[in-house]
């Protein structure tokens, strides 16, 4: 699994990434480990079958974002979102 760190830059929204992630547990981890970097916006985690995790954020944040799509494949922890939908 691979996770994609997005900003808000026109044009270019990848910031980063973290790629060979085994479990989810670290993908949370990564999101909690960045939260303190108010230009990343949105976190997607992949793996071999497509999208498993999407996490937002208003733009300028440093709270903990929600859970906007979370597919079936998913086993984090993460508290379901307020918007949240399965994909």
């Amino acid at each position: 699994m691979h996770l994609e760190l997005h900003d808000n830059e026109e044009g270019n929204t990848l910031n980063g990434g973290v790629k060979d992630i085994d479990y989810d547990y670290q993908a949370e981890e990564w999101v909690r480990l960045t939260i303190d970097q108010p230009e990343i916006i949105k976190w997607i985690l992949y793996d071999g079958s497509g999208i498993r995790c999407v996490w937002e954020r208003p733009e300028g944040s440093t709270s903990m974002p929600d859970i906007t799509q979370r597919s079936e494949r998913f086993t984090g922890t993460w508290e379901k979102g307020p918007v949240e939908v399965s994909i």
